[in-house]
Order: C-alpha cells, then structure tokens, then sequence
C-alpha cells in the first residue's frame, strides 16, 4: 500500500470522533496566559475520502465560537500519523507568517497536545498544551514544574524520510529540551513517545 495512504488510514482511524480538551496558552517565558475549553470534532465521511474538523471554544467569560478546518482530502500529506502520536506544522519560514510546529501523544482515549508558535526572528512566541479524551471531558492533574519531572522516563523513538519510511522504534530516554540546545540537528523528523519508569 502507498505510504501516503497509510498515513491517512491511520489519520481515520486513530484521529476521529470528538475531542474534549483544556487548553492552556503559556507565554515564551512559562507563564499562563490564558485557558479555555475545546471540543474538536473529526468527522470522515463513509469512505473515509475526506475529514471534516469543526473546533468548538467556551472561553473563561462565557464567550463560544466555533471554527471550521477542511475538508481534509486523502491523501493528506501534512502531517505525520502514528499509531500513538502525529506532528505535523510549518514546513518552512515565510516572511510576515508563524512558524509553527504540533506533536501530538495518544494513549488509548486520552492524548495530549503541544503546539508552539515562533515569531518572524525565530523566537518562540507561545506555546499551547492541551490534554484531551475521547467523548467527555476528564480532570487532568496539573503538570509539576519540568524541575520536578522524573529523569528516568524511558520510551519509543522513529524517524521519517522525505518518501514516507518510518524507521522501527527504538528505546530511548527522555530529555529536557534545555539538555538539547547545540546538538546537531537530525536528518529526518522524530517522533518520541514515553512511558514514565518504564
């Protein structure tokens, strides 16, 4: 089967229904900005040709506002879909526009999402974390502060080529991203996934 297609097969069947989630908006520096409620609807149509997305925000004063994204039309291309994850964002800088860039981790129902904005210089503008769950919303525990988070998380590393080959997974541990300021950048795009302690 043709890569793009696969990707697309796994967009429909891990990527649909209805997504209840709380979304945090933080400032470069760590700071909340603001946070508000969202229900993100895929839908595909019976064949599974096309996904239609449709947001629906409730801000902290009441306000609502819905958004329409799509369709989205197989093959989709702009992103990477995984079995428990996706990425996809900006692809290069354009003047005057955000850079931006979404990685996606799933387990099971659950998933969560950091989405972060960079400036015309580079400079990381904001940056948005939302968790979500398949059907209703559920109480997420805060995240402690990054000083606080186990060293020990060990999980599940895959890099794509330009031609759609994802390499097989392989163990890796996490690390802060401050601990990769200066390392050389990789050839392809990797997608991590974790388990803590394991």
């Amino acid at each position: 089967m043709d890569r793009k297609i696969q990707n697309w097969n796994k967009f429909c069947q891990y990527y649909s229904g209805d997504l209840y989630g709380i979304w945090t908006r933080y400032s470069s520096a760590g700071e909340v900005i603001e946070s508000w409620r969202c229900i993100r609807s895929f839908r595909p149509t019976a064949d599974c040709s096309k996904i239609h997305q449709q947001n629906h925000y409730t801000y902290a004063n009441d306000k609502t506002e819905t958004k329409i994204f799509g369709p989205y039309k197989q093959p989709i291309t702009t992103g990477l879909f995984l079995d428990n994850g996706f990425s996809w964002g900006s692809t290069n800088v354009k003047s005057g526009s955000t850079f931006f860039s979404d990685i996606c981790l799933r387990y099971e129902n659950s998933r969560a999402t950091a989405i972060a904005k960079y400036d015309e210089s580079g400079s990381l503008k904001r940056f948005t974390v939302f968790p979500e769950h398949l059907g209703h919303f559920v109480n997420v525990p805060a995240i402690p502060p990054t000083h606080q988070i186990s060293s020990d998380w060990q999980g599940t590393l895959q890099t794509i080529t330009p031609d759609w080959q994802i390499s097989p997974p392989v163990v890796s541990s996490w690390q802060p991203l401050d601990d990769l300021r200066g390392s050389q950048s990789p050839k392809a795009p990797r997608i991590y996934t974790g388990d803590e302690g394991q």
